[in-house]
């Protein structure tokens, strides 16, 4: 991980020894050495009796602690000391266990583990100095967390502004509101040997398919991860083929389209700490649809669509078709325009193809750059720095206008692309087909678009064919919502 040469450097941390103590106050509190955080609230009975409360300081809502836990507990406690008669110890805990502390979520464990788990996740943990075999815990979860705000990377005009944010229980409330379905299922595990992170796996029962269920389901419980902080992490166990450059699942932030996808049939995965949600499987023509596509009328949204197919195509291909035919088939343009490019290439040292990769890796740079600044820097990095880069590398001879003017092309058709993952997969293949294109031609772009396509259609998702609709059997739907997104009336069908 981020720095994973502290983590060889210093010592293994010892492993959690469950003893013959069992639940006490003294076991707890060796739990949490050196953890300043930890609350632990003292009530003493009597001389033979003491309850303790645990917290960590932060995680809880410290008002519904005193109104919902102490208060009561203390009524308890004062109850039993006017009825003096009274010689069972334990009667006070075994009225808590039996509710006579009302709460919403109440839990009786007797793994120290589990309680352990549960006070880091926000609980109360109550102990009797007189019952060491369990505990109770009270769900008093208080901590400051982001509100729902509109999406930040999918931005749409018609549609809802809702996105998740980084609880994970905020998020499945969301879900429940936007379908009111008991077939709505959520299933809940707990990964990251480390940060013991919450992980729900949302579908409807009835729509999806339960081999591909099954199969997710499987590899959460095979997960062996110290920690879940980074996305990426989680998505290389996730996934079968970690070396592909295509995306076999994709992410939204956005409640409308995680919902539009888990009544198409497709698997949510909603991770504590994270404000996005995976959904799976995920195929080529999948990436290319946006909610909006929804939200506005058919044909403009089919329009739009086509665009973004051909973008595509633009975006992959044209780098390498300019180094392909001024390199090697000059005869396949108009004379007027090979003059053009003849003219413009006046005192520039270069072949075409350094001078491709030299603004490809450029652009790159300026992309890279512009997200690592600050939003209103980086925005007028990237503005000011292709102007500035592209005149001053026209200018020292380093290159020719022709050439930013097809990467610029290259460019701004990728950023049409939708799916952020897919389009920086045609980031990379871009360079391969150039440096493809510049050693055979436009053999060697013919060579890696068939290689781009057999791989595509040998890929699957989860056991779902990577280009499906387009290689079923029934030629209609090859264009039912895939090119053109058709009326709603023929998408229910």
């Amino acid at each position: 991980m981020f720095n994973d040469w502290r983590l060889k450097k210093g010592p293994k941390a010892p492993k959690t020894i469950v003893t013959k103590q069992g639940i006490t106050i003294d076991s707890i509190k060796e739990e949490f050495t050196d953890c300043d955080d930890l609350i632990v609230r003292e009530i003493v009975m009597d001389q033979e009796r003491k309850f303790h409360i645990i917290a960590i300081d932060g995680l809880i809502n410290s008002l519904l602690v005193d109104q919902n836990i102490l208060k009561p507990l203390m009524n308890l406690i004062e109850e039993e000391k006017n009825y003096t008669y009274r010689k069972n110890i334990t009667t006070i805990f075994k009225r808590m266990e039996m509710g006579e502390i009302p709460h919403i979520e109440m839990k009786i464990n007797n793994d120290r583990k589990q309680i352990i788990s549960q006070v880091l996740s926000g609980f109360v943990c109550v102990l009797d100095s007189n019952v060491s075999d369990k505990a109770i815990t009270f769900d008093t979860k208080g901590f400051e967390k982001r509100s729902f705000t509109e999406p930040s990377n999918e931005n749409i005009v018609k549609g809802s502004k809702e996105s998740f944010n980084e609880t994970l229980r905020d998020n499945t409330a969301l879900l429940r509101r936007r379908i009111k379905s008991k077939d709505l299922k959520i299933k809940e595990f707990e990964i990251g040997e480390n940060t013991n992170t919450k992980l729900a796996i949302v579908y409807v029962e009835g729509i999806t398919d339960k081999n591909i269920l099954d199969e997710i389901i499987t590899k959460v419980k095979k997960m062996k991860l110290p920690n879940i902080i980074s996305p990426s992490s989680f998505e290389e166990q996730l996934v079968d083929d970690n070396y592909s450059i295509f995306p076999s699942v994709q992410y939204t932030e956005r409640v409308d389209k995680l919902t539009s996808n888990l009544l198409e049939g497709d698997v949510g995965i909603l991770i504590d700490g994270l404000p996005i949600v995976y959904t799976a499987p995920a195929v080529f023509n999948m990436l290319f649809q946006v909610p909006e596509d929804y939200s506005s009328n058919y044909m403009m949204a089919s329009m739009i669509r086509v665009i973004r197919y051909i973008a595509a195509l633009i975006s992959l291909i044209t780098p390498a078709f300019y180094v392909a035919v001024t390199s090697f088939h000059t005869e396949m343009l108009p004379t007027e325009l090979v003059i053009s490019i003849i003219n413009s290439k006046k005192g520039v040292p270069f072949s075409s193809l350094l001078e491709v990769l030299f603004i490809l890796f450029a652009f790159e740079m300026l992309i890279e750059a512009g997200a690592r600044l600050p939003k209103l820097i980086g925005q007028t990095m990237s503005i000011v720095g292709g102007l500035i880069v592209g005149e001053a590398a026209i200018s020292a001879k380093f290159t020719s206008p022709a050439v930013v003017v097809i990467i610029a092309i290259a460019g701004i058709t990728g950023f049409l692309i939708p799916n952020q993952d897919l389009s920086n997969s045609f980031r990379i293949l871009r360079f391969t087909l150039v440096l493809l294109t510049g050693i055979a031609g436009m053999y060697g772009l013919a060579i890696g678009l068939i290689l781009i396509l057999y791989y595509l259609a040998k890929k699957e998702s989860f056991g779902v064919p990577y280009l499906i609709p387009f290689t079923s059997n029934k030629l209609r739907n090859i264009t039912k919502d895939t090119f053109l997104r058709g009326v709603s009336s023929d998408n229910q069908e």
